[in-house]
Formats: structure tokens, C-alpha cells, sequence
């Protein structure tokens, strides 16, 4: 790969590489993707073992992507310093948004039927929710000091409607999606009731172990600095009285 010397006034030389910063950002997202996929299929693999019900195993794949890789790879990118600055507020709300409505739209029975059916809308749809998930993880961790409440607020909502979604397949009266004998619905399941009632309990009980921990570590956090900020101050506030 061709180099370049560049030297200033000053005698300071810096070498560049002469790398491509399209094609770099085109390979990384390439073995993003790859990386992404790859996951995803281990993932399936993996829940296959715990759910028997299409929708179940459905379900618990989605809250491991969303609940347990995605909060994982967003730590690994803040500690590899790839993120190394606070998101914005801006970039919170929409990363919140984008989330719940992304959530919501490919739980709806439409779409969930369509990803319960066919494979690849259901790897766009763990795919999608994912990078939703990882956005929504890495403008949470990055926040600090005064600013925490703004994570404790978007986890709080977050695990609200999140919960709600559960909540709406434990107590629907009837099945709200229709999976036909496909390769991912097959014979040998539970009844569909059943089974959908078990991916409401999976989301509920998921809801509190990861947005409200996340909320009360970050809460917790935020009031220990405060504690040792306080003792601090002290001493100052009375010298300025002497």
C-alpha cells in the first residue's frame, strides 16, 4: 500500500497510509454485517434448544439480541474507545423511537406472521431491531454526570412498552397471528395460544432483568458521585464562612 510522508515548518512529520476512508468504511460495515448475520443464526440456534413454540423461540431471539448482545457489543465499542463522547440528547430520543417503533411495527400480526414464515424477513427483522437495539444501548452508556436522568427516562419508556407488548399477548383473547406449516413453523408445536402466551410471559419477565436494572445501576451510579461530590464541597463552603 503507497505511503506518503507529509512534514510541516515545524520539522513534524506524519505518515499517511494512503488508505481509501469510503472503501475502510465500506469493509467494516461489510464484516458488520457479517459479523451480524452470523450472530443472528447462532442466536436461532441456541433458543431452538429452550422454546419448543414457533413464536416463543421467535420472541426469546429477539430479547437475546436486543436484551443481551446488543447492551454487550455497545460496552465492548465504549471500552475499545469506538464510541468515546456522550450522544447527544437528540440522538437518545431518536435512538428510543426508532427502537419501540421498530419493536412494535414487526410484532404486529402482519409482519409477525411474514417474519415467523419466511426466513429472511425474519433475519431483516432481528437484523433491523439489532442495530436499533445496539444505537439505543450505546446512547445510554455513553451519558454521564447530570445527564443520567435522560437514560434513566429512556429506559423507564422503553421497558414500559416493551412490558405492554407482553403484556397484549399474555391476556388476547384468541391468536394474533397465523403461522402455516412452514420450515419454521412445523408440525409437533404447541397450540398457538399457548404458545403465544408464553412469548408474552418471556417479554414480561425479561422487561424488569434488563431496562429496569439498567435504569436502577444508572440511578444507583449517579447518587454515588453526588455522595462524593458532597463531602468535598464541605470544607470550602466553610472556609468561605471563616
Amino acid at each position: 500500500m503507497r505511503a506518503e510522508i507529509h512534514c510541516s515548518t515545524s520539522s513534524h512529520c506524519r505518515v499517511a497510509s494512503g488508505k481509501n476512508p469510503v472503501s475502510e468504511l465500506i469493509a467494516r460495515m461489510f464484516l458488520f454485517f457479517i459479523a451480524l448475520f452470523l450472530t443472528i443464526k447462532l442466536v436461532d440456534w441456541a433458543v431452538a434448544f429452550v422454546a419448543n413454540g414457533p413464536l416463543s423461540r421467535h420472541m426469546l431471539a429477539h430479547i437475546v439480541l436486543m436484551n443481551l448482545v446488543a447492551p454487550l457489543a455497545a460496552l465492548g465499542l465504549i471500552r475499545g474507545l469506538w464510541v468515546s463522547t456522550a450522544l447527544p440528547f437528540a440522538a437518545l430520543a431518536a435512538a428510543t423511537a426508532v427502537q419501540l417503533m421498530l419493536l412494535w411495527a414487526w410484532h404486529a400480526p402482519p409482519l409477525l406472521t411474514a417474519s415467523l414464515e419466511q426466513p429472511i424477513v425474519h433475519v431483516v427483522a432481528s437484523a433491523t431491531l439489532s442495530v436499533a437495539a445496539l444505537w439505543f444501548w450505546l446512547a445510554v452508556f455513553t451519558i454521564t454526570g447530570a445527564r443520567r436522568w435522560q437514560a434513566i427516562a429512556a429506559l423507564l419508556i422503553t421497558g414500559k412498552l416493551f412490558c405492554l407488548l407482553g403484556a397484549l399477548l399474555i391476556f388476547a383473547p384468541r391468536t394474533l397471528y397465523v403461522c402455516a406449516a412452514t420450515s419454521i413453523c412445523g408440525p409437533g408445536v404447541p397450540a398457538s395460544l399457548d404458545d403465544q402466551q408464553m412469548a408474552g410471559v418471556v417479554m414480561v419477565v425479561a422487561c424488569p432483568l434488563t431496562y429496569v436494572t439498567a435504569g436502577v445501576i444508572i440511578a444507583a451510579r449517579w447518587l454515588f458521585e453526588l455522595s462524593q461530590r458532597e463531602p468535598a464541597a464541605i470544607p470550602r463552603a466553610r472556609e468561605v464562612e471563616a
